[in-house]
């Protein structure tokens, strides 16, 4: 008989699985080449037997991080990045594998704010890279319009969709439809975000109190953007749309008031060329514009109010960093402004101009708005730091993670190896066609005891086998066995 290591070696070159060399050699395993050669001779009817009686095997040490992975229709800058920028470049890697972070759309995509994440977490666009982030998570979370159609989900993968819109959002809706037939848990971002009842849980959002701190003095700010000190500065941080953020009501509420009440515009949007022909029209020389910046902390300081119009938010990050920074509020009754009413001067419609501009002189003329504020800035600090935005996300990730894929003792797997190698070689080393190993690596894709990341056979009856290796050999089973005949 040949000598086993010519044999592995054969088995190797055959299918260039480097996993069979490895575990062969493996200083645990004294006197496993013995015992293939022993199991390889009984095959074949001849009478070698191992002198090794005993094989000295450890266990195979287990990865216990969850591996999770997030799924964006968009890369834009708005409220959503922001929330990924916290959530995904926090997470604890002690607790959590992070997977990758993929887009579905193309198209969606600001490529600097692609390339901040891709700095620093692997990132991916497109159906290719999230086919691949599925097939190596546990966990994926995502939100909008992304298509899960294209690919086979585990029956064991946690889908989490989570409701960044309003109940009142039509829009929102729309994209939770969209999204049922893949998800099989909700989180809400608020307690009035939108989403199905079934395995409903509420993860509020945090703001990055590093990021509301002024580098600058509110004189100098001030100063640069042309504003004195009796003006009444109101400030919009966020995308610049009107779909959502009705930003050309606010600017014909800002045309009803007297010219001290001027308007400080901080983001981006595809809206804004329409924005300001109506703020040139509507308020010339009393509105001033700074292009997306995440350093907002300055403006936060230098402006008098903060405003958000919207009938959409599900959460309303920005209102959390309003308050942050100290900065008495206007708001619709939505996502936090909802939640926490007493935080804010409420304007019931974001719609009419009217009701805008009254209720923002009624807030300039409130003597409480400080100390309203004040018990905001608080709440923030104690409850809304994005420190604890991320460890709810952590427990939340804990509650409704599968349980762990137990893996053989290393005794097991050497047991498998000896009879998977063993009747390879003694068969000839016959091979599967590319369409047979095709057929077995598709049962295993959505076996719920496939190891994510690795594609190992894990489970009650798993054999702990790296499965691209194994399932090219003729000889080799599927221990439940799945694999097609």
């Amino acid at each position: 008989m040949n000598d086993i290591a010519a044999d592995l070696d054969l088995v190797i070159a055959k299918t260039r699985h480097e996993r069979f060399r490895e575990l062969a050699a493996d200083p645990l395993a004294t006197g496993l080449h013995e015992w293939i050669r022993s199991e390889a001779a009984k095959l074949r009817g001849e009478g070698y037997s191992s002198p090794s009686k005993e094989i000295a095997i450890g266990r195979v040490p287990r990865d216990h991080r969850l591996r999770v992975g997030f799924l964006t229709p968009c890369l834009l800058k708005g409220g959503t990045e922001e929330w990924h920028r916290q959530l995904v470049l926090n997470l604890d890697p002690r607790k959590i594998a992070l997977t990758g972070l993929v887009v579905t759309q193309p198209a969606d995509v600001e490529r600097d704010v692609y390339q901040e994440f891709a700095s620093k977490v692997p990132t991916g666009i497109g159906p290719e890279a999230a086919k691949a982030l599925i097939d190596t998570s546990e966990i994926i979370v995502t939100w909008g319009a992304a298509d899960f159609s294209p690919f086979k989900l585990r029956s064991d993968l946690r889908v989490v969709g989570v409701g960044h819109g309003d109940s009142q959002s039509v829009w929102g809706r729309k994209v939770i439809a969209a999204l049922a037939p893949h998800v099989t848990h909700w989180v809400a971002v608020s307690e009035s975000a939108y989403t199905p009842e079934t395995n409903r849980s509420v993860v509020p959002n945090g703001c990055d109190l590093s990021r509301v701190k002024a580098a600058r003095s509110r004189a100098d700010v001030r100063s640069e953007l042309g504003f004195t000190d009796k003006d009444r500065v109101i400030l919009h941080v966020g995308r610049l749309v009107n779909c959502d953020k009705h930003l050309d009501v606010l600017v014909e509420s800002m045309a009803l008031l007297d010219p001290r009440y001027k308007l400080l515009l901080v983001g981006d949007g595809n809206d804004w060329p329409e924005i300001l022909a109506l703020a040139e029209t509507k308020i010339p020389g009393r509105f001033v514009r700074v292009p997306f910046t995440l350093a907002i902390g300055d403006y936060l300081h230098a402006a008098d109010d903060g405003i958000l119009l919207s009938h959409s938010e599900g959460f309303g990050l920005v209102l959390v960093e309003y308050l942050a920074a100290g900065l008495p509020t206007i708001s619709t009754p939505v996502g936090f402004a909802k939640s926490h009413p007493e935080c804010f001067r409420i304007v019931e419609s974001a719609g009419n101009h009217q009701a805008v501009a009254s209720t923002i002189i009624k807030d300039f003329d409130d003597p409480d708005r400080l100390t309203r504020t004040e018990a905001g800035t608080e709440l923030v600090s104690r409850e809304y730091s994005s420190e604890a935005f991320v460890m709810r996300w952590e427990d939340y990730f804990q509650s409704i993670a599968p349980p762990p894929p137990a893996l053989p003792s290393r005794w097991e797997m050497a047991k498998s190896l000896v009879k998977s190698v063993a009747a390879q070689i003694a068969a000839g080393n016959p091979l599967c066609t590319d369409e047979e190993t095709d057929a077995r690596l598709a049962v295993c894709e959505v076996c719920p005891q496939r190891i994510p990341g690795d594609w190992r056979c894990g489970g009650v009856t798993g054999c702990g086998c790296w499965l691209r290796e194994k399932a090219p050999l003729k000889t080799s089973q599927c221990p439940s066995g799945k694999w097609p005949l």
